[in-house]
């Protein structure tokens, strides 16, 4: 159960932004962790490289996605993105590691003709919105949800490929499983109706978000790939967290053999 808040701030954002994908996307993502656990199917990658489970779905002149993972890393869920503006909202992969407790997501949300000055940050060449506070617009549910202890936004940056603008950012929240009180004039998590202090479970999360569109016109889509480990796994698993967030492509054919 633990694993299926994470994803609830996320919908919060396309319930506010994008409305008629977050009905559609709260479905399909049941489906995520009903099934059985399998492996996902390996192939070769870059040597010396512990990114050796390489996923991608691309067809001619259709929009795909690609994604390196370790090679033990279990997935429950990889599928192709729809065609266009079919299939409205879905997730497309869901991964975790064997020991870490890390787990990985790629989301995407059919938004048609929305716009929204989140989405113009991707889509416009002057944006009104700064990368900070693009990161902070889609970050904000995960601060606000009501079992959020602790919240800071980390740093940001923009990566422009052909396939269009990628937006990357962290994040740290410490999630409260029992209830916030005031003791002693300090906020603490503790037993729904004790003083029995709690230790809230904090995890850090890297995320890349991009747009795309159709000849640069509606229908949009949003994509996210989002992972997260335990805060005391950071550091450890920091540098293999970025470089499988980084290795995140979506675009044409043409557009993902640029990144291989």
């Amino acid at each position: 159960m633990r694993r299926l808040w994470l994803a609830f701030p996320l919908l919060a954002l396309w319930r506010v932004h994008f409305p008629r994908a977050f009905t559609e996307l709260r479905l399909r993502r049941r489906d995520c962790y009903a099934g059985a656990l399998l492996f996902s199917q390996q192939a070769s990658a870059e040597e010396g490289s512990d990114l050796s489970q390489f996923i991608r779905f691309v067809e001619q002149d259709q929009i795909g996605w690609q994604i390196k993972l370790p090679k033990d890393w279990i997935t429950i869920r990889k599928e192709a993105a729809p065609k266009g503006s079919e299939g409205g909202a879905k997730s497309l992969l869901f991964s975790g590691g064997p020991t870490q407790k890390s787990e990985i997501k790629v989301l995407r949300a059919s938004v048609g003709s929305s716009k929204s000055n989140t989405l113009d940050f991707f889509l416009s060449k002057a944006p009104t919105m700064t990368k900070e506070e693009a990161a902070e617009a889609l970050s904000k549910s995960y601060e606000k949800k009501p079992s959020t202890f602790r919240f800071k936004l980390l740093k940001s940056k923009v990566v422009d490929r052909s396939s269009g603008r990628i937006l990357r950012y962290g994040f740290s929240v410490a999630r409260c499983e029992g209830a916030q009180a005031e003791i002693e004039g300090q906020r603490a998590c503790v037993k729904p109706g004790t003083e029995d202090k709690l230790e809230a479970i904090a995890r850090h999360w890297e995320v890349a978000t991009t747009v795309t569109s159709t000849d640069g016109h509606e229908p949009y889509a949003l994509w996210i790939v989002e992972c997260s480990v335990p805060s005391e796994s950071w550091k450890e698993e920091a540098p293999q967290i970025k470089e499988i967030v980084d290795s995140f492509g979506v675009g044409t054919k043409a557009q993902l053999d640029e990144l291989t």
